[in-house]
């Protein structure tokens, strides 16, 4: 709404959608005019520049954010309208780390700026402080101190004898502390002697997570791949490589044939609350069956099943994620079950072969 207005500053955030990110205007800069007489500070064109460049090992969502971080350090010295691309790039930066305490300085930042009419007078004066950073790549663990989060594996929690699982979660849930979901599942699966690796990358990649925590580092420095873990499980809900956004299924196939070990992706409800699941005869509705469970199965997932979802609203807050009573040990046993299947010497491994001769009629075997 603010962006069609022609008499007030607007922020647009999705990355995504440059038609929209295109409505930003903040005192002497519009993206709108980038298109009559571009600038060389323009985001937009800095964000394509660096889409299109190689740098080898880092995907363009791992150097889009590390410009964010850089680029208002340098535009701090710059006069005029650079001072206003700066305050698009700090927006940005606050809210992909969007934690309380950045979304809070967020809004204190463009108060601070750009206040007008009758909230003029807070111009200048409120105390904004630099956006907290945390780690791109990094592992999560309900018993470490703060948000949990950290990029030093050595520091997760425990070690379980009976196999190791290495499960992505998505950061953004662990900035804003809406990990209750998360944590009944990496308990679930600890009390079953499993060592539990919780990883995270920023943006829609997880391969940066995959080839950091879940794979022999030294072996991939001489370009051998060799799984540290026995079952890679997804608790974000999408696609392993675009996220709800897009899907590369031909790279999330290569980085999953490179660690080859069972790949379950499972669903969170994020269209829908538990209880309107529950009451739904369909269960998951069309979108979160079409992104969630289909769409996951191009890139070579398996085993889906809902273990977690927003709870009803409660007053003055936002619905939370919460575990499914039942569901999550569901869950656990599978995973447990598949990881002991995998260590076990094939000589003692059974396969059953289901048969199913279509159309499913009185004549036909089943």
């Amino acid at each position: 709404i603010a962006a069609r207005r022609k008499d007030c500053d607007a922020v647009c955030a999705m990355l995504c959608v440059n038609e929209i990110v295109k409505m930003t205007r903040l005192g002497k800069y519009s993206m709108a005019d980038e298109d009559r007489s571009p600038s060389p500070w323009s985001p937009l064109n800095i964000l394509k520049k660096l889409r299109g460049s190689r740098d080898e090992g880092r995907s363009a969502g791992e150097r889009q954010l590390n410009v964010l971080r850089q680029l208002p350090k340098l535009l701090k010295f710059i006069p005029g309208a650079a001072q206003d691309v700066r305050s698009w790039f700090l927006a940005m930066q606050y809210w992909l780390a969007g934690s309380d305490t950045n979304l809070a300085n967020l809004v204190k930042m463009l108060v601070n700026r750009y206040a007008a009419g009758p909230r003029a007078v807070l111009k200048g004066t409120l105390d904004v402080q630099d956006p907290e950073e945390y780690p791109d790549v990094g592992v999560y663990h309900p018993s470490l101190p703060g948000r949990g989060i950290t990029a030093d594996l050595k520091k997760l929690p425990g070690k379980g004898k009976a196999g190791t699982v290495g499960l992505l979660v998505g950061r953004s849930y662990l900035l804003a502390g809406n990990t209750a979901h998360y944590d009944a599942v990496i308990r679930a699966l600890e009390s079953r002697g499993l060592t539990v690796i919780p990883a995270f990358a920023s943006g829609l990649d997880a391969r940066a997570a995959i080839h950091q925590y879940f794979m022999d580092r030294k072996l991939a420095l001489r370009g051998t791949h060799k799984a540290t873990v026995d079952a890679l499980v997804s608790l974000t809900g999408f696609s392993l490589v675009g996220g709800p956004a897009y899907n590369d299924a031909e790279a999330a196939q290569a980085v999953l044939a490179a660690l080859d070990v069972p790949y379950l992706s499972l669903q969170t409800l994020e269209f829908q609350t538990v209880s309107e699941w529950e009451s739904d005869p369909r269960g998951l509705n069309a979108l979160q069956a079409t992104l969630q469970v289909a769409i996951p199965e191009l890139d070579g997932a398996i085993g889906p099943l809902v273990y977690g979802g927003k709870g009803e609203p409660k007053e003055g807050s936002a619905a939370a994620s919460e575990p499914i009573v039942g569901r999550v040990d569901a869950l656990a046993a599978r995973v447990a079950k598949l990881v002991q299947l995998r260590r076990r010497p094939r000589s003692q491994r059974k396969v059953s072969i289901v048969l199913f001769n279509f159309p499913p009629n009185a004549g036909n075997t089943g």
